[in-house]
């Protein structure tokens, strides 16, 4: 459905070439499907109006797929938790389902910049725009999420730690559309906690940690992982950690959390702070969640 656009009024972004609202799933990956590599999706536009104005993008065709309910909204589906790719992260976090089943994404969402772009933010985009300072995708890889895709030929399921390929690129092909992601909830009982290291709650991260120990059905048996942000080209995953922490605490998860972070400088920060608030953030998650240093 193409109508007039609502952004053509800002006098600071490029001209488009056109601007479409499906109401439907089905009419947006029609839309995809032929628009390719010119379609640029607008869901809460935190991400996409900024690179407009920023002429990063050219003239693209704008897909608005805000109208479409079937990409919106929080349920439980058996074993896990389906969260529609509109949905915003504001809803994330103030949803008791995702407080009472998924806490280390209800810490992380509670950390996403301000009041006004969390209202805004969506899940989906998130994840699309593929920034290795995003927050969201180190709760979704500790909790082993997969990304849902849809296109004209079918659906699909990725894991997704498959998902991202670099900074700001994912495996997605033009005319596929993330339609939600699939979080399984663990059984037993969950000890979390995430820390961001920023400037301001309004800027990208520095560094960011996510930790969870997922206790087992036998005494002392647990899962240990812990996730990274912004310190390589993607959001890094450690997970069964919990070998190396018995034999050698602190030290030895360290070890093979620096085998692969490797941060740059930038204007936030010198890659070397990066590589000290790595070191400080993975002791101080350590020590809260399994009481050693």
């Amino acid at each position: 459905m193409k109508v007039e656009s609502p952004l053509t009024f800002r006098t600071t972004l490029p001209e488009l070439e056109g601007y479409f609202r499906p109401k439907s799933l089905d009419e947006a990956l029609s839309l995809l499907s032929e628009l390719g590599e010119r379609a640029k999706i607008y869901a809460g536009g935190t991400d996409l109006l900024i690179d407009m104005r920023l002429r990063n993008i050219g003239n693209k065709v704008v897909v608005d797929i805000k109208e479409i309910n079937e990409l919106r909204g929080i349920r439980e589906e058996g074993d896990s938790i389906f969260i529609g790719a509109t949905t915003t992260i504001h809803e994330i976090k103030t949803s008791s389902l995702i407080a009472s089943r998924l806490p280390l994404l209800k810490q992380v969402v509670e950390r996403f910049a301000d009041q006004f772009i969390r209202t805004r933010a969506t899940v989906g985009g998130n994840l699309c725009n593929a920034s290795p300072a995003a927050d969201t995708p180190l709760a979704l890889l500790i909790y082993g999420s997969e990304v849902e895709i849809a296109s004209v030929a079918g659906r699909k399921r990725v894991p997704i730690k498959d998902f991202f390929k670099g900074v700001k690129r994912t495996i997605l092909a033009p005319g596929e559309l993330v339609t939600g992601v699939r979080v399984p909830v663990p059984q037993g009982r969950q000890r979390v906690k995430y820390l961001r290291f920023d400037r301001s709650s309004e800027d990208l991260m520095i560094v960011g940690i996510a930790g969870a120990v997922f206790e087992g059905r036998e005494p002392g048996d647990f899962e240990f992982s812990l996730s990274y942000g912004a310190v390589a080209p993607t959001p890094l995953l450690f997970k069964g950690l919990q070998d190396a922490y018995k034999r050698g605490g602190a030290d030895e998860v360290l070890k093979i959390v620096k085998e692969k972070v490797s941060p740059i400088s930038d204007v936030r920060a010198s890659k070397e702070y990066r590589m000290h608030l790595v070191e400080v953030g993975t002791r101080l998650i350590i020590k809260e969640l399994l009481g050693g240093v």
